[in-house]
């Protein structure tokens, strides 16, 4: 039996950043700690990273940092969702999401944001799913 809707707990996605840049790191961890659906899990700047953080701390989204420039293509997305095909992946990017969202969800992600793109009040965000936390 449930517990009646205004006493369960929201899901709270436990996220990891991934991204090479540390002050921009910094500032998509600062986004993270005032979303409500979100809790903060840590940093890393590289998937190698991520993978050995994931082999002993859960985490049910990656925000992942993806660029063109460092030659690694839609690897760090196609690596990660081979070792945790349930994670959901978020990637942020400096290419227009026209180029490069397509590419990215059919690597494996689950949403893509540009950098590149002007952004008002809110992100707009390729559509990613809330996944409930495992335990």
């Amino acid at each position: 039996m449930h517990p009646p809707p205004s006493t369960r707990t929201p899901a709270v996605a436990r996220t990891l950043i991934v991204d090479e840049n540390p002050l921009l790191s910094l500032g998509v961890r600062q986004l993270v700690e005032s979303e409500t659906g979100l809790c903060f899990v840590d940093t890393c700047a590289t998937a190698r990273d991520a993978l050995a953080i994931l082999a002993t701390t859960p985490a049910d989204l990656v925000i992942l940092e993806l660029s063109e420039t460092n030659g690694a293509g839609m690897d760090p997305i196609q690596e990660l969702r081979a070792h945790h095909p349930h994670l959901r992946i978020l990637v942020l990017s400096s290419q227009p999401e026209e180029v490069f969202a397509q590419r990215a969800i059919q690597a494996g992600a689950s949403g893509f944001v540009s950098r590149s793109e002007e952004h008002t009040s809110e992100l707009p965000v390729t559509p990613i799913s809330r996944m409930p936390s495992s335990a």
